[in-house]
């Protein structure tokens, strides 16, 4: 056999088990609660209870699952995405991989302003409550003022979510606010989040 044809031969079949190993990886059957709380589980010797597992999919957000775990008494919080069948851990991974898959590369910037609202509110905010109007709580004295959702074009391509958030209480008798901003890059990848404004409203329980 001629040395050129056999190397390109070879290359070739290495290239397709290459692809049919990746198609097995990613194909994984997670169309039900339960068959990704059994992927979740895999390799795992301490298994995650159905209780302990918030799993959401959510219709903006087409091919991508969204799962968080329980963190004591303050509900779910964001840990991990299933994009096309792939894992992707922490938001920043999930945030990128999840964006792209979306189309943010070949989106126009009024296009990408609506995908990043869309992201915060359905996957980074999922098991929070992201704040389309003020509560009651920001008629009060000493309260910043209320601010609907804004989503913020930067010169450099960049964008910028500011958002209020209402966070779990848990076993507190009070009622969390947070005025969040996160930043996402010209290439999809969230650069930061944090918390600029906050305040609290105690409750009086009978």
């Amino acid at each position: 056999m001629n040395p050129k044809f056999r190397y390109t031969f070879l290359s070739a079949v290495i290239f397709l088990l290459l692809q049919s190993f990746s198609s097995c990886a990613f194909s994984q059957d997670l169309s039900t609660n339960e068959k990704v709380l059994e992927v979740l589980n895999q390799g795992r010797e301490r298994k995650w209870k159905k209780e302990s597992v918030c799993i959401e999919r959510p219709n903006q957000l087409k091919g991508i699952i969204i799962v968080g775990f329980f963190a004591h008494d303050r509900g779910c919080r964001f840990n991990l995405a299933f994009v096309n069948g792939k894992k992707y851990e922490g938001i920043e991974n999930a945030t990128k991989a999840s964006l792209n898959h979306l189309g943010w590369t070949k989106k126009q910037n009024e296009e990408r302003l609506v995908l990043a609202m869309n992201w915060t509110k359905y996957s980074l905010l999922q098991f929070h409550t992201a704040l389309e109007k003020a509560t009651p709580d920001f008629n009060l004295s000493n309260t910043p003022t209320f601010s609907a959702p804004q989503s913020t074009l930067n010169d450099d391509g960049s964008i910028k979510i500011t958002i209020w958030v209402r966070q779990p209480s848990g076993m507190l008798p009070q009622r969390d606010y947070d005025l969040m901003e996160y930043r996402f890059g010209d290439d999809g990848s969230l650069k930061e989040y944090k918390s600029i404004k906050s305040f609290t409203r105690k409750i009086q329980r009978e």
